[in-house]
């Protein structure tokens, strides 16, 4: 899917509003800032014509020097996406399963995510950053 459609077709008004992005035809980065100065990746894609030259890793490094290196949280979903962000000291969080909400309405929820980030926390610290992921991310309380 091009990167025009993929917005126009997962970034609904309901995210528009909680979301930052950036894209051009050849990729797209969505996030949302939760509290304590962490970003949330929505979203890292790549033009499928594009793919496999660097440009993901290329990208994502200048977007963390643009933001200076924040701590970082996201959903990885296969163990090739685990491995890319694997090289940016992104790993899996232990315990904890997730299922994403429908991004559009008549989507289904998306199940066994595994919660990720660049940093160690407690489990409190945790929580609390699932809980902000979910109030700004999603706009649930």
């Amino acid at each position: 899917m091009p990167i025009k459609e993929f917005c126009d077709y997962f970034i609904t008004d309901k995210y528009k509003d909680r979301h930052f992005i950036e894209f051009n035809d050849d990729y797209l980065i969505l996030w949302c800032d939760l509290s304590d100065g962490i970003k949330c990746i929505e979203f890292l894609v790549v033009d499928k014509r594009k793919r496999g030259r660097g440009l993901g890793q290329k990208i994502f490094s200048e977007w963390l020097d643009r933001y200076n290196h924040p701590k970082l949280m996201m959903e990885i979903d296969s163990e090739s996406a685990a491995r890319f962000w694997g090289r940016f000291g992104i790993t899996q969080i232990p315990g904890y399963a997730y299922v994403q909400p429908p991004l559009k309405e008549g989507l289904n929820p998306v199940y066994n995510l595994r919660l990720s980030s660049n940093f160690k926390q407690t489990k409190e610290e945790t929580d609390k950053m699932i809980k902000d992921w979910f109030k700004y991310g999603f706009g649930l309380e």
